[in-house]
């Protein structure tokens, strides 16, 4: 089991966006990503991550997978089907454990 834990600050919208953050952090840190809740019905309860340096990888692409998970090397393997890309993934992620440093997250 993979531990990987999540550290999370809150910011005042008003003063910086998720997106201006994640237009000044890409160049610096590739294969960044960012990830925003769809809540339409207020802002609330939005979330939004900002995800740098990822630490595992699961990639499909023309039914080959290529999976590395923290410390490993990468493995691959070709799908018979492509509905098995879900179970693969769904076992990538059994390995994995996320903990994070908001109890909100969890």
């Amino acid at each position: 089991m993979h531990h990987i834990t999540s550290h999370t600050k809150v910011l005042l919208a008003d003063t910086v966006t998720p997106v201006s953050l994640y237009l000044r952090l890409r160049d610096r840190y590739p294969g960044a990503l960012l990830l925003e809740s769809s809540d339409y019905h207020g802002n609330e309860n939005s979330v939004s991550f900002l995800c740098l340096s990822p630490m595992a990888e699961f990639v499909v692409e023309n039914e080959r997978v290529t999976q590395q998970l923290p410390g490993e090397a990468a493995t691959c393997f070709t799908l018979k089907n492509s509905a098995e890309a879900l179970t693969a993934l769904t076992d990538f992620f059994q390995k994995i454990q996320l903990e994070s440093s908001d109890d909100k997250l969890r």
